[in-house]
């Protein structure tokens, strides 16, 4: 269940998909957003799996157009999109009041971090913010059968538990104050089994972020972060989801179906979540509404969800 390995429609296997991008007016973008928050008020949560949800439409920017720097560390497309991911946090955490200083720190956890490429973006953008990265680590004594079923980094040294997190705290927790250590963490176990650094935060997180883990993992995992999010988060925290997703029970684009089959060829639990159909009513389950779905770049969405008042 890493950001590290497999994704979108390439011929290979990398952290995400090639970068394209589609203008539109900022009218478009406003009226999504005012239907989005219409219908959460009105209970949108509680109908979710049987209503459509709006759909925020990207908008690129001048920043989009800039040349992105080749990292010998972090795969070419992470470096690509970690660019809009922060732009679009700004307004999510701006919207919710989470990117002021607190007396309190406000900490936010990475699901999965990879190689930490968002983690470097994440923590210098948001410095108000105390970040907790985490990655899965495989069991040296797992069969291969087993290891290749769960996502781990894709690196030669994959399942050697203190490499992988120093590479994380090389460009996290050693270079940035506002940086935690990285953990280990299997999120598709029930939350008493999830670290204490993470628990620990019960009721108090700022956010929960995972990119591109729900379509390269069991559905086991995305219940274990969705189940996380209903448990870490306080009242004014963010559970965001990055990645590829099918929208009302059909695929975006062509490639994307290609894709999906390619990834169940590999391993039958993995393939694209349905939006309204599957992640909806399981944030719903878990005390939370999806309060926006942005179009992003390269056929991706980012999901964003608050905490329901009062709860299902």
């Amino acid at each position: 269940q890493s950001g590290a390995i497999v994704t979108h429609h390439d011929s290979f296997f990398s952290f995400d998909r090639h970068i394209c991008y589609r203008t539109v007016s900022r009218k478009d973008s406003v009226t999504a957003v005012r239907l989005s928050v219409a219908r959460l008020g009105q209970g949108f949560g509680r109908a979710a799996s049987t209503m459509s949800v709006p759909v925020i439409p990207y908008a690129a920017t001048a920043a989009d157009a800039e040349e992105v720097p080749v990292s010998p560390v972090h795969h070419p497309s992470a470096m690509r999109n970690r660019g809009p991911i922060t732009r679009k946090l700004e307004h999510v955490l701006g919207a919710a009041g989470l990117m002021a200083p607190n007396p309190a720190p406000l900490v936010a956890v990475e699901v999965a971090t990879g190689t930490g490429c968002h983690l470097e973006a994440f923590c210098k953008a948001f410095p108000a913010l105390v970040w907790q990265p985490s990655e899965y680590i495989p069991e040296l004594a797992q069969p291969e059968t087993e290891k290749s079923s769960k996502i781990g980094a894709a690196r030669p040294f994959d399942g050697d538990r203190d490499r992988t997190l120093a590479l994380i705290d090389k460009v996290g927790s050693q270079s940035n104050a506002n940086v935690r250590p990285a953990v280990a963490l299997d999120a598709s176990l029930p939350w008493p089994e999830w670290p204490e650094a993470v628990r620990s935060l019960e009721g108090q997180a700022a956010l929960l972020f995972a990119s591109n883990v729900t379509h390269i993992s069991p559905w086991e995992t995305s219940r274990g972060i969705i189940s996380a999010g209903g448990k870490v988060l306080g009242a004014s925290g963010r559970l965001v989801l990055y990645g590829p997703f099918k929208k009302e029970g059909r695929f975006t684009t062509e490639s994307n179906e290609r894709f999906d089959t390619s990834l169940r060829g590999r391993d039958p639990r993995w393939g694209y979540r349905d939006i309204e159909s599957e992640v909806v009513p399981e944030a719903e389950r878990n005390g939370l509404a999806l309060l926006e779905c942005h179009e992003m770049p390269a056929n991706n969405f980012l999901l964003v969800f608050a905490k329901q008042n009062p709860p299902l």
